[in-house]
């Protein structure tokens, strides 16, 4: 019982570790875009433009990201997909062209949507921390509605300043509330499988016990040597005890353990020796 107990604290450790990084990563990686209302970029047909995006490193460690993307029309191209990240930078602006169809119609809307994770090389697929998943909406309207990112006033500035510092914040809160719903999720299914393979081994030692040593035991030497050798947790089933009491009081014709549901192992084993 003791190697399952250390057994089962090494596994709720080390997803502990596993949930401290994950919150930690949420913090340390970031991705942030200019301010756009309603997430929506306000094109005219034809017209070709220019979006960013800013990802942050505030690891210790060096990175590469890697950003894929799909658009509606394929109107989004962007110019690298993967980009080594060094440590403790936050101005890593990457680019994405977007040229609306000179046949798109006033009113068209298209989607672009992007991922940011970060991985170790260059050429890698796996993932070592948090994705960041994003997405613009394009909308095709005349000339004097378009969306204009470098020509924003500085009051628009300040609001996407603010609104990105509010975003990563609330990210990071999210983040480590999933962690902790995942964590405990695990914690309680180990606790569920713990309790479910303790049951099993309980039956299987009372099985054991019962159909092959108490019933058969010929004195109370044999009696405390049964006693001996079961372990406290086989002990504390309420039929084990049961039979302890019946053999006893069959050998001894003495009723001394009615209160057998209150003795522990060793308790009856103390009473035993004094009925030889």
């Amino acid at each position: 019982m003791h190697k399952h107990n250390v057994k089962r604290g090494v596994i709720v450790v080390v997803v502990f570790l596993i949930f401290i990084n994950y919150c930690y990563f949420a913090q340390a990686f970031g991705v942030s875009t200019p301010y756009l209302e309603n997430d929506t970029l306000k094109m005219e047909a034809g017209q070709t433009s220019v979006y960013t995006i800013t990802v942050q490193n505030g690891d210790n460690q060096d990175y590469y990201v890697n950003i894929s993307y799909s658009s509606t029309d394929n109107i989004a191209n962007l110019r690298k997909t993967a980009y080594f990240i060094p440590s403790k930078t936050y101005n890593n602006t990457f680019y994405f062209d977007i040229s609306v169809p000179k046949n798109a119609s006033k009113g068209q809307s298209y989607t672009l949507e992007y991922s940011a994770k970060p991985i170790t090389n260059e050429s890698s697929t796996l993932s070592v921390g948090l994705e960041i998943k994003r997405h613009i909406t394009i909308e095709v309207i005349d000339e004097n509605n378009i969306t204009t990112i470098s020509q924003m006033s500085s009051n628009q500035k300040q609001v996407a300043e603010k609104e990105i510092k509010e975003t990563n914040i609330w990210k990071i809160i999210k983040n480590c509330l999933l962690a902790a719903i995942i964590l405990t999720l695990v914690i309680l299914i180990i606790n569920r499988i713990w309790k479910v393979s303790k049951g099993i081994s309980s039956k299987l030692s009372t099985e054991r016990i019962t159909n092959y040593t108490i019933s058969q035991a010929m004195n109370l030497k044999e009696v405390r040597t049964l006693l001996e050798k079961m372990s406290d947790d086989e002990f504390r089933l309420a039929e084990i005890r049961k039979l302890f009491k019946e053999k006893i009081f069959e050998l001894t014709t003495h009723n001394i353990t009615k209160d057998i549901n209150n003795m522990s192992r060793k308790d009856l084993i103390r009473i035993v020796d004094t009925l030889k």
